[in-house]
């Protein structure tokens, strides 16, 4: 964004109350500019090819290739985090469905514990507790 708003700063002192089409084209003065993830991409990426066909007092090369650089290293940064939240997903979705099937396999271990020890045997009643079972009643 620094190197946006440089380029910004050297457009609005060339075009300044002289033509509003070129202020516009260089986002000066759009609230919205930079809120919107997908759009600064393009945005930034048309301004600096903007400034550079432009040459901008200013804007010398080295500024120029400083931002496409830096907007270009932006982008590989944003694709690799959007591919890490979408594996974190996956492996979250997988998670999930191994804990629903490890909670469905400790209910059917109850289930079987349950018929094993009755509620109705006091001498049963050390071993439901260890299996998470009420004693003086059955699971279901």
């Amino acid at each position: 964004m620094v190197s946006m708003r440089d380029i910004q700063k050297a457009a609005k002192r060339i075009y300044e109350a002289k033509n509003k089409a070129k202020m516009d084209a260089y986002h000066i003065g759009d609230k919205s500019f930079g809120e919107n993830r997908e759009t600064l991409e393009v945005e930034a990426d048309q301004m600096i090819t903007q400034a550079t066909t432009e040459q901008l007092n200013g804007g010398t090369t080295a500024k120029l290739t400083r931002a496409s650089t830096r907007l270009q290293g932006w982008v590989n940064a944003d694709k690799k985090h959007r591919k890490a939240i979408a594996a974190v997903g996956k492996v979250l979705g997988e998670f999930k469905a191994l804990v629903g099937s490890t909670n469905a396999a400790c209910r059917q271990i109850q289930l079987g514990a349950d018929a094993i020890w009755p509620y109705t045997d006091k001498a049963n009643a050390l071993i439901r507790r260890a299996f998470g079972l009420p004693e003086k009643r059955p699971l279901v």
